[in-house]
């Protein structure tokens, strides 16, 4: 493990996870996204979110994948990954954490509370919102 590219997370899942599969059907990877709190309030005095992308791989780690409900508290450790492609000729970049382990944390969600305004997630159609 590389000690410059690493981090710790704290979040809520926000929907279930997307298992990617191989030619046999095989799932070989989960995909989720982690809402995570920003450690400071905005000018209006609220918190705002930041929703991260995750990919967790192995047999161990989807079968813990799989326990996964959205609203789950969750502790994450990983490194930031970038995955270069093209779509119709142009450069694309998507940037998430690759997983190395994560658990249940004993926090409370606030992924189900009743928030005033539209999160960012929703306000630019993101396909994880």
């Amino acid at each position: 493990m590389n000690p410059c590219n690493n981090g710790s997370y704290h979040g809520w899942l926000l929907k279930e996870p997307t298992y990617i599969k191989n030619k046999e059907g095989v799932a070989f990877q989960a995909r989720f996204v982690l809402k995570v709190k920003r450690d400071y309030r905005n000018r209006e005095g609220k918190y705002e979110y930041d929703y991260i992308p995750m990919r967790i791989s192995g047999e161990s780690r989807l079968k813990l994948a799989a326990n996964m409900n959205p609203g789950d508290s969750l502790a994450v450790c990983g490194s930031i990954k970038t995955e270069r492609y093209e779509t119709n000729g142009q450069p694309c970049f998507e940037v998430y954490v690759n997983v190395d382990s994560v658990s249940f944390s004993p926090r409370t969600s606030t992924l189900l509370e009743k928030e005033e305004e539209p999160t960012v997630a929703s306000s630019f159609n993101l396909p994880f919102a």
